[in-house]
Formats: C-alpha cells, structure tokens, sequence
C-alpha cells in the first residue's frame, strides 16, 4: 500500500459511522466507545442477525418513535407502548383491544383491560371503592363483620385515639396524642377488678375506654388512662377534688347507713337499700 492510500483509509476510518465523533487514526473498527447508541453499534458488528438488520428503520407499531434494529417485539419502552405489547401477547386482552371503553363516572377513556370500569381519577375511585363495597358486602356480611369486630380487638389504640380526637373537637379541648404516648393496656379495670369485654359492635359496662385523669387538660400525654365504660361514667368530667368530696360522702352514707341497720333492724335495712339503690350494706342478725 502506497503512502497516499494508508493516508486515505486514516481519514476515512477517522469518523465514527454512528455519531460522526472524530476517531484516532489506531481505530480500526469505525466506532467510538463513548455513546450508548456507538457501543451498541459496535457490539451488533459481531454479531451476524444484528448485523443483518442493521440497517433497516424501524419503528414502535403503537407511537412511531424509532427504535433499535434488533428489538423484535415491535414496540418501545413507553408504559404505554410496554402495555400493548403485553396486551398483544394475552389472548383475552388482544380480543378487548380493539373495543373503545370509556369511565363510567367521568366519561374519559380507559384501558381495554380495565375491569372496574372506573379511571384512576380520585373521584372516579372514591366512587369505585364505595360501589365495590356495596357489591361484597351482601355475599360476605357476616366475614366482614367479624374481620372488622377482630381487628377493632386486636388494635384498640387507633381506633380509641380515633373517638378521642373526635370528643376533643366537640369539646373543645386540646388533643395531642399519639399510639407512643398511650399508656399500656391493663388486664382488668383499675378500678372494679374486672375483665375488660368486647361488645362487637355494642356498648359494655366493661368496654374498654380512654379516661381524661383530668378533664381540663384534654387528651395530652400524661393526662389519660385506660377505665371500664363503668367506671368512666361514673367519672364523667369530675375533678380529683369533686371526687374525693363524693368518696368521703359515700363513705359517710354507707356507714350512716349501717348503723341504721343495726338499730331498727332487717327491715329497715331492706327498706333503705330500696331507698337508695341497694348500696352493699353489712349483713345484720337476727334477734
């Protein structure tokens, strides 16, 4: 080879054949290695079915965009040109594909596959999960019931930080709690001893309930505690000191009470429980 021709073939393998990127002189492939699209190029020389479709344009059968030689599914990788793709492969879908289908609640146009029959809008799914929830709730009543009913027993902090905030705002009082800042949960109520119950749905005089230790202070940590619906009606917003005034009165009356007792007697006695809501007086004996 004479010096004008080496000179030439230089200058004709100094320009990359994809991007047009100028080579060195000691390239003797034809492309740079500093682009995607040139790597690729490159690593399709090698290979005899890249190299065969190398120079044939293709393009996304759903947008038309181009797209490489050697993608053989015939679509891009747009979420929307990947989901027809799948479609065409899915003989259910690929029957549907063709059928124009429009949301029931706003009227815009949805996927082929779309069995809801509802877009992604927020009212259109508002709308959805409220009609969904009318459509199971005939068929598995009761298993809801029980599932919600379980799941209310198993997490009562929520759902107790739930109705708090809720008297907190019709009371007017300052409401910050979180599920760290509850206390723990007794086995029985502080102050009757008695088993906390579940009324599925219905109000026990042993449900379980959250008490404000002070009622002015509202639900802040520190300030609650976990009473039986018994005892926290018995509570109401009382203070400490109004409770002690009626601690120290009930103590009066009961002991007023028993020695009326002893005096006059069984029947007075069976008269004054009458009287007074049958208060847990001492037995008396007979004479």
């Amino acid at each position: 080879m004479t010096a004008e021709e080496d000179a030439e073939a230089r200058d004709v393998g100094s320009v990359c054949k994809s991007c047009g990127r100028k080579l060195s002189p000691t390239n003797s492939v034809g492309y740079c290695q500093q682009t995607v699209a040139c790597r690729r190029a490159y690593r399709r020389m090698g290979n005899p079915k890249l190299q065969a479709v190398a120079g044939i344009e293709r393009r996304c059968e759903s947008c038309g965009s181009r797209m490489r030689a050697d993608n053989v599914s015939g679509y891009c990788q747009r979420p929307a040109c990947r989901r027809v793709c799948r479609r065409m492969k899915n003989p259910k879908l690929q029957a549907t594909s063709r059928i124009e289908r429009r949301c029931e609640a706003c009227g815009s146009r949805i996927r082929a596959d779309n069995v809801s029959g509802y877009c992604n809008a927020p009212d259109c799914r508002r709308t959805w999960g409220r009609l969904r929830g009318r459509l199971r709730r005939p068929t598995r009543r009761e298993y809801h019931r029980n599932y919600n009913h379980g799941y209310r027993r198993a997490n009562p902090e929520p759902f107790a930080l739930k109705g708090a905030k809720r008297r907190a705002k019709s009371s007017g009082v300052p409401f910050r709690l979180t599920e760290a800042d509850l206390p723990p949960i007794p086995d029985r109520c502080p102050v009757f001893n008695t088993v906390f119950r579940y009324g599925n749905g219905r109000v026990l005089p042993e449900s379980l309930t959250l008490d404000r230790i002070v009622p002015t202070l509202g639900y802040v940590p520190g300030n609650v505690m976990w009473l039986s619906h018994r005892a926290n009606a018995m509570k109401q917003n009382a203070s400490i000191e109004e409770l002690h005034k009626f601690a120290r009165w009930a103590l009066a009356f009961v002991e007023e009470a028993r020695n009326h007792s002893t005096e006059h007697g069984v029947a007075s006695t069976v008269e004054l429980q009458q009287s007074v809501g049958r208060l847990p007086l001492a037995p008396t004996s007979e004479k």
